[in-house]
């Protein structure tokens, strides 16, 4: 329970509650410091789930509150074990410099992170899709949309019978599931018992599903007045479950996910449909012992280079085709590829030199790219002017059209190229991230900071040679900032202007006017620059966001190049001694 004797509540403790209070249905990681900390429930609850010890905040037990926490320098760590296990996170952050608070620290909520919200690829498989999707049904009929926010596809499709909407959850195979309150997810039990990771369960309320509210909420994120422009005419239960994934990313995320362009619509008629049985059995996505992707059909034939390559490929399998037409079509560019071993070969190295495009775009439009980010992009875009140029002219349709999506993003590279240092810190906290020559006014300020080394070693020299105190020194730390240093057996050669500091047990730390003067002009400096380095930082990823159509379009042409794979790997037969046996094998 969030309680505690009022009397003995500190001002940060009731903040902490009163956060807590507006999200009740997660676990709160509170900033103090350089600690994310949990108190309460959630304390206990972390401490379990993360093997971390649990403390209290008070040593008497009757005022015992349950306490736990871990580093910020090692969150990301914690926080994807914590969404691993299911767990919804709020994400409390320190929003102005304790140095500078008058009184209590300002904190806010930041972040909601849940399974289905993730885009940081550190936390994702790269060639594995991370779904959020929704279901409703009622009188017969069912809707079900899917979202993967790290790459913006977004689709639905509804039907008829649960036994068609159980088999199409298992196919998406969704990390997190929305559900409104009036229809129990003990419907659907029997299909996600079958799930080797089964999703995370969220409950909304009805009117996140209302058919005129989803269709408004549709409307006004995509741009437009009506949705049959989008192939959506018709549909009903489809854009309830749409709308309603929609509003909770809208809820749960600091700005709208503007990188969810399209709303694409399949029926189940366009696909083959594999139950259950028949993928577990024919072993498609895991094998059939240890139900993990090695040695399944899919490790087999997957030879791709790029993570979009991988999971187009895991999509094919997921949705095989029906259409005559577009078979022949994809045998054709597959063959081409194959019958070209020269081209092939050339293509896999230049791909090798590709990140993923799909998910750094995403992170581009949500504000999450980080420098690095950026530079993966950059190095990206870079490879598509050699791929262009290695392209015959009788390409097959389907490779042919691709192509064309293939635009030279030579002022992306460009931008980066020349507001970036090649390779920047992981954070931005501590700057060193603008290329200098970017920008006059940081230039200036580099130029200043720089000076600091020479400007204390001449003032060390003048400072030795005025007191006759050889020994004396010029130093700097974060705790006490600029000080001169004198030994014990100096003392007495210490000039009236110097002013004591710091007594050690060896030494004596002062300050002077003139130097006290310096350390406040160079850190003044010193936070200017890295208060504009943040800020030319944002501006060039909103900048680069503009783009996000362009890149998304190149991202999408990626993966048809997947088939520029060598020859899939031999077969292995993992239950049977011998290939001709191949009941388990693949």
């Amino acid at each position: 329970m969030n309680e505690a004797p009022s009397e003995k509540i500190t001002p940060m403790l009731r903040q902490y509650l009163e956060i807590k209070a507006q999200h009740p249905d997660g676990l709160l990681l509170f900033q103090m410091g350089d600690f994310y900390e949990l108190f309460f429930q959630d304390a206990q609850l972390a401490a379990q789930a993360l093997n971390i010890a649990l403390t209290s905040r008070s040593r008497a037990e009757e005022e015992a509150i349950p306490m736990a926490g871990f580093p910020l320098h090692a969150a990301e760590v914690y926080i994807a074990k914590l969404l691993e296990q299911g767990h919804r996170l709020i994400i409390c952050d320190q929003v102005e410099d304790p140095a500078q608070a008058k009184g209590l620290v300002r904190r806010e909520v930041t972040r909601v992170l849940t399974r289905g919200m993730i885009v940081d690829p550190e936390k994702l498989a790269a060639k594995e899709s991370n779904y959020l999707a929704a279901a409703c049904w009622r009188d017969g009929h069912w809707g079900l949309a899917c979202v993967e926010l790290s790459t913006g596809d977004f689709r639905l499709t509804e039907g008829r019978d649960l036994e068609a909407l159980g088999e199409e959850l298992y196919r998406l195979q969704p990390v997190e599931l929305l559900l409104p309150e009036d229809c129990p997810a003990a419907a659907l039990a029997p299909t996600l018992a079958g799930f080797t990771a089964p999703p995370c369960l969220q409950h909304l309320d009805g009117g996140s599903f209302h058919l005129d509210a989803a269709t408004a909420r549709l409307q006004r994120h995509l741009g437009t007045l009506f949705l049959d422009g989008f192939g959506l005419s018709g549909y009903t239960y489809g854009l309830m479950a749409a709308g309603a994934i929609l509003a909770y990313l809208e809820a749960n995320r600091s700005g709208p996910p503007r990188h969810l362009t399209r709303l694409l619509p399949y029926t189940r008629d366009d696909f083959l449909v594999l139950d259950e049985a028949t993928t577990r059995n024919l072993e498609i996505f895991e094998n059939f012992r240890s139900r993990s992707r090695k040695n399944s059909l899919l490790d087999i034939i997957d030879a791709t280079v790029t993570p979009m390559g991988g999971r187009l490929l895991a999509a094919w399998l997921r949705f095989p085709l029906k259409d005559l037409a577009a078979i022949r079509a994809r045998h054709e560019a597959v063959g081409f590829f194959q019958g070209q071993s020269l081209l092939r070969q050339k293509w896999r190295r230049l791909l090798k030199g590709v990140g993923d495009l799909e998910r750094l775009t995403a992170r581009l439009v949500l504000e999450q790219a980080t420098p690095r980010d950026l530079i993966a992009l950059k190095n990206s875009v870079a490879q598509v002017p050699a791929l262009g140029r290695l392209l015959p002219a009788d390409l097959p349709a389907l490779a042919a059209a691709l192509a064309g999506d293939l635009e030279d993003l030579s002022d992306v590279h460009d931008l980066i190229d020349t507001a970036l240092v090649p390779e920047p810190p992981t954070s931005l906290k501590d700057g060193g991230v603008i290329r200098e020559g970017f920008h006059p006014e940081l230039d200036e300020l580099l130029a200043l900071t720089r000076q600091d080394k020479e400007w204390l070693a001449a003032l060390e020299a003048r400072e030795r040679q005025q007191t006759g105190i050889s020994s004396l020194k010029v130093r700097y730390n974060k705790v006490f900032g600029y000080y001169i240093e004198v030994s014990k057996a100096n003392l007495g050669a210490v000039p009236d202007h110097f002013i004591r500091k710091q007594t050690l047990v060896n030494a004596e730390r002062f300050i002077t006017a003139e130097l006290k003067e310096y350390e406040s002009r160079l850190l003044g400096a010193e936070e200017a620059r890295k208060q504009l380095e943040l800020s030319l930082f944002q501006d060039l990823r909103r900048r680069l966001a503009q783009e996000a159509l362009r890149l998304q379009k190149v991202a999408a042409a990626w993966p048809a190049w997947m088939c520029s794979a060598p020859w899939p790997k031999p077969p292995v037969f993992i239950n049977t001694p011998a290939p001709s046996s191949p009941r388990n094998g693949v």
